[in-house]
């Protein structure tokens, strides 16, 4: 692979605090209830030059002055353990996962930790369990997200670049708890394939869809209540990147979207 510029690099990784910092605006937007902190995929779709899991977990990092959350998710990683030494989950409940990857100090902490519940993937990714958790937050990535709401999270020209593991079971979960919100967070634009990630319509079997909100560098699209015509406008305005808005305007006529 040809080495990146320091200014591709850097125009790379702004992308990302970018898409961080909206991330963090709205796990901490709105009353100090318990948040149930789930991170289901990681960023498998970003470039080798970074760590897989860096957005969701800096996300995760950025919660450590909060107080009382809890954590129900399939799997999670050192962002947990930085919560849990900042004082920021509750000590009356425990981590509840499936399975974790991490640091030689987090199976250090998890290992005997009556503080961590590892269960069965059938009962951690059990949508009516999920949804039994109040204020639950899911966040989630995809490939491609298209102006339906419908995401891809797992194909790339008919082959499997990702599982897309719990992501249904948790946006499902997410979307039927009291206060629960469902998160799709990428960036705008796919840097290795040089291509938006907000298409007019996915081109690859369908992982999920109808979250909450779509989540970019560039904004926030909300989906949750709207017509199928104002996603479509919040996608293209908010979370699209400016290089491809007025093609996807086309496309949304085409499709009766607009």
């Amino acid at each position: 692979m040809s080495e990146l510029s320091n200014f591709e690099l850097e125009g790379r990784l702004n992308a990302q605090r970018e898409l961080i910092a909206m991330l963090l605006a709205r796990l901490t937007d709105g009353p100090d209830d318990p948040l149930w902190a789930i991170v289901e995929q990681t960023f498998e779709i970003q470039d080798h030059q970074e760590d897989p899991g860096a957005v969701p977990d800096a996300a995760l990092r950025g919660l450590t002055g909060r107080r009382g959350l809890r954590v129900w998710t399939e799997m999670f990683s050192d962002s947990v353990l930085a919560l849990e030494q900042a004082g920021a989950l509750d000590q009356d409940v425990p981590v509840r996962a499936s399975f974790l990857f991490g640091s030689p100090e987090l199976l250090a902490w998890v290992d005997r930790n009556p503080r961590v519940r590892m269960m069965r993937t059938e009962t951690a990714n059990d949508p009516g369990r999920i949804a039994s958790n109040p204020g639950m937050t899911s966040i989630n990535t995809a490939l491609q997200v298209d102006l339906f709401g419908q995401a891809n999270a797992s194909r790339i020209n008919a082959r499997i670049h990702s599982g897309f593991g719990g992501q249904t079971d948790f946006i499902v979960g997410a979307l039927h708890s009291r206060g629960g919100q469902a998160l799709m967070a990428l960036r705008s634009w796919h840097p290795k394939a040089d291509c938006s990630t907000i298409v007019p319509m996915v081109d690859e079997p369908v992982t999920s869809f109808q979250v909450t909100a779509v989540l970019t560098e560039q904004g926030a699209a909300e989906l949750a209540g709207h017509d199928e015509r104002t996603q479509a406008r919040h996608l293209i305005e908010h979370a699209a990147h400016p290089r491809v808005r007025e093609e996807l305007w086309e496309e949304a006529v085409a499709l009766g979207l607009a």
